[in-house]
C-alpha cells in the first residue's frame, strides 16, 4: 500500500481463551460503546419466557468463575444461537446462550460468564488498547475451540476439523510463504508450543527457528529479531501467562508488559515494529456481536463429525495493535480474522502468496499505520502486587481426576499428548550433541512438581540454545 511505513518486525502474542466484552467491554474512546451501554440479556433457559435474565457486569476485582466455560463446537453454538441445534447456514445468531450453557454444562451460576474487566482491573491491555489501536471487529475464525483456531492463525485452514486434535498436521503454512519470498521468522515459546504440531515448522533447520520465550526479549533489545516473531505463553505451572481460564489473569499483564518494554527498549526495533495482541478464541465468554458469515478454507470444506462448512466466524476476541505509526485512540472497525494476519504479512512484506480461499479474502489491518513519522512509546502503569484472592493453581483442574493424580485442562491435555509424540519423533537436541537427555515423568501427573518436570524436560530437550 502505497505510504505504509517500512515496518520489518511483525510480532504476535496470542493468548488463551477470553471474549472482547469480558477483557475490553468497558473501554469507552473513539466510539467504542460500553458494554453496560448495550445490554443484551442472557436468560438461564433461552426457551422460557420467564426465565430470570442476566447482562454483562463490570467485575468487582477478579474473574467470578468457579469453572472453566466450555468453548467446543457445540458449546460455542449453543452461546451464539440459544438453542440446542442442529445449526445449519443461514444461522439464527442472538449471542444469548452463554449463561445457559454455562450453567448447563458446568453447573455453576450463569452470571458468571458476562463479567467483564474494567480498564482498572486490565491496566497493560486497556492502556495499549487506548494508546494506539483497538481492533472492535476482530472475530476468531470458527466458532470452536483452541486447535482449530490456531491452525487457522498459521495455516489458514483446520484440516476440515472444528475440535482439538493433537497430531501432526501437513498444511502448508504463513511461515514456509515467508521462508518462500526470503522473509524470516521465529517461533517463541513459553513451554509446549502448539505450533510444533507443524513437523515442516518444527523440525525445519534442525528445530533451530523455536526458541524460548524470554529469548524473544534478548532479540528485541539487540535488533535481532526477524521478520516475523510469533509468541505463545507459558500453558503450564504457577507461571503460566496464557490467561486459560482459571489462571492468573495478571500474569498475562506482566507478559504483555514485558514484550512492549522489549520492544521500546531499541529505538530501532521499535520504529520498524508492528506488535498484535490477540486471543485465540472466547472461551465461553460473553460477548454482544454476533458474528459474520465466513469464505470457506476451500470449496469442499466440511467438518466430519458435526457437519460444520467453515462459513461462520467465531465470536469477538481482544485484539490490539500497537505501532509507532498508530495514533492514539485508534478504533479499527474492519471485520477481521486470525487469517488477517497472513493478508497484513502479505501486503506489508510484499509478497502474493495465499494459503487458501479464507486469507485470499482475509482483510489487511495494515491500514491503521497511518502516521508518517515514528512517535514516541507510551510508558505503561505499574501492575499492582497480585491479590492474594486471585486464582491459584489448584483452579486449574478440569473434572476428576484418577486418584492420586493432578487434572489437567483440555488444552494442556493435548499439549502434553503432541510434547509425547515430538519426542516420539524427533531425537532431542542434547541427543543429536551427544549427551543423553534427562528423563522425564510420564503422565499421569502425580503432583505440580511431576507435571513441571515434564514441561521442563521438553524445554531442555528442544528449545534450549536454538
Amino acid at each position: 500500500m502505497p505510504g505504509t511505513p517500512a515496518i520489518e518486525h511483525v510480532v504476535v502474542l496470542m493468548l488463551e481463551n477470553r471474549s472482547f466484552d469480558h477483557m475490553l467491554g468497558f473501554l469507552d474512546h473513539g466510539g467504542l460503546v460500553p458494554v453496560d451501554k448495550e445490554p443484551l440479556p442472557n436468560p438461564d433457559d433461552p426457551a422460557d419466557p420467564n426465565s430470570r435474565t442476566h447482562t454483562a457486569f463490570a467485575l468487582p476485582e477478579r474473574d467470578l468463575l468457579t469453572a472453566d466455560p466450555k468453548h467446543g463446537y457445540p458449546d460455542v453454538m449453543a452461546q451464539l444461537t440459544g438453542t440446542a441445534g442442529p445449526w445449519q447456514a443461514p444461522y439464527t445468531l442472538t449471542n444469548t446462550g452463554f449463561a445457559w450453557n454455562y450453567q448447563l454444562r458446568r453447573g455453576a451460576p450463569g452470571k458468571e460468564v458476562l463479567g467483564c474487566y474494567t480498564p482498572e482491573l486490565l491496566p497493560i491491555l486497556s492502556t495499549l488498547a487506548r494508546e494506539y489501536a483497538v481492533c472492535s471487529h476482530w472475530f476468531c475464525s470458527l466458532p470452536s475451540e483452541t486447535w482449530p483456531n490456531r491452525l487457522f492463525v498459521h495455516a489458514a485452514s483446520s484440516d476440515n476439523l472444528v475440535t482439538n486434535d493433537d497430531r501432526f498436521y501437513s498444511n502448508r503454512t504463513i511461515f514456509e510463504a515467508l521462508s518462500s519470498a526470503g522473509h524470516h521468522w521465529q517461533i517463541y515459546a513459553g513451554d509446549i508450543p502448539q505450533a510444533a504440531c507443524f513437523p515442516e515448522l518444527f523440525f525445519h533447520d534442525g528445530g533451530f527457528r523455536f526458541s524460548r520465550l524470554d529469548s524473544f526479549v534478548t532479540s528485541a533489545r539487540q535488533g535481532t529479531l526477524r521478520g516475523y516473531s510469533f509468541l505463545e505463553p507459558r500453558y503450564f505451572g504457577s507461571a503460566a501467562s496464557s490467561q486459560h481460564p482459571l489462571s492468573k489473569v495478571q500474569l498475562g499483564e506482566e507478559l504483555i508488559r514485558s514484550v512492549y518494554q522489549a520492544l521500546t527498549s531499541n529505538p530501532k526495533t521499535w520504529s520498524t515494529s508492528l506488535l498484535v495482541i490477540t486471543y485465540d478464541e472466547q472461551g465461553g465468554f460473553f460477548d454482544r456481536k454476533q458474528p459474520p458469515s465466513a469464505t470457506p478454507p476451500h470449496p469442499d470444506a466440511l467438518d466430519p463429525q458435526y457437519g460444520f462448512r467453515f462459513d461462520l466466524l467465531g465470536p469477538r476476541v481482544p485484539a490490539v495493535l500497537v505501532s509507532p505509526y498508530i495514533e492514539r485512540e485508534t478504533v479499527f472497525t474492519e471485520v477481521l480474522d486470525h487469517t488477517s494476519i497472513a493478508a497484513t504479512l502479505r501486503e506489508l512484506f510484499s509478497f502474493p502468496e495465499t494459503l487458501t480461499d479464507r486469507d485470499k479474502a482475509a482483510t489487511s489491518f495494515a491500514s491503521v499505520l497511518t502516521r508518517t513519522e515514528p512517535r514516541d512509546p507510551v510508558a505503561l502503569p505499574e501492575l499492582p502486587a497480585l491479590a492474594p484472592a486471585m486464582q491459584t493453581p489448584e483452579a486449574w483442574a478440569e473434572g476428576v481426576a484418577p486418584e492420586g493424580t493432578i487434572a489437567l485442562n483440555d488444552l494442556q491435555e493435548h499439549l502434553v499428548a503432541l510434547a509425547q509424540r515430538i519426542d516420539a519423533e524427533r531425537p532431542a537436541k542434547a541427543a543429536i550433541e551427544g549427551v543423553a537427555p534427562a528423563p522425564a515423568p510420564e503422565p499421569p501427573f502425580r503432583s505440580e512438581a511431576e507435571l513441571g518436570e515434564f514441561v521442563e524436560a521438553f524445554r531442555r530437550r528442544h528449545l534450549d540454545g536454538m
